[in-house]
């Protein structure tokens, strides 16, 4: 980025960490490069309340079902060698929050080793890390999860946006 900058390059840096700041950089993405749907969606975004918990869960399992007794730990799992997990001050967790779900991570996306992780119950993304190829395996290590569909989750954008306003009550 400095390399760039300094060659006279004009950069936008995003660093969106809820759904707040996501309209924030959408609003200010919108006016850099001249397209007016981005402004849209900021809007959008700031009139997203009151998430149907069962709506949510609904659409974003993949494979896997939703334990019967409410677990004592969620981890949002995003990689493997070396395991990592979402912490609760991010986008994900936000999105996470209102369906109900608290993630308890102080870091943002701490690595995390294997043993702690099988006393959670996992939210396993589809992607970065094609956790739903391996799912049985990881269930027989003695894992315990759902693969969540990623897109939908983790990346601020018109595939969250249209999924949370579906999930609206």
């Amino acid at each position: 980025a400095n390399a760039l900058q300094g060659k006279g390059i004009p950069l936008l840096i995003s660093n969106v960490q809820s759904q707040s700041s996501a309209s924030d950089f959408l609003s200010t993405l919108a006016g850099v490069i001249d397209l007016p749907v981005l402004s849209e969606w900021s809007d959008r975004y700031r009139n997203i309340n009151g998430i149907d918990s069962k709506k949510f869960f609904d659409e974003v399992i993949v494979q896997g079902a939703w334990p019967k007794r409410s677990p004592v730990r969620f981890d949002y799992v995003i990689w493997q060698n070396p395991w990592m997990v979402v912490g609760k001050n991010t986008f994900i967790a936000e999105n996470l929050n209102r369906a109900e779900i608290q993630l308890t991570r102080e870091a943002p996306y701490p690595e995390v080793d294997e043993n702690d992780l099988i006393k959670s119950f996992c939210l396993f993304s589809s992607e970065p890390f094609p956790f739903a190829k391996n799912f049985a395996e990881l269930m027989q290590k003695g894992f315990h999860g759902v693969v969540v569909d990623g897109e939908k989750l983790s990346w601020f954008g018109i595939k969250n946006l249209l999924f949370l306003e579906r999930c609206l009550k």
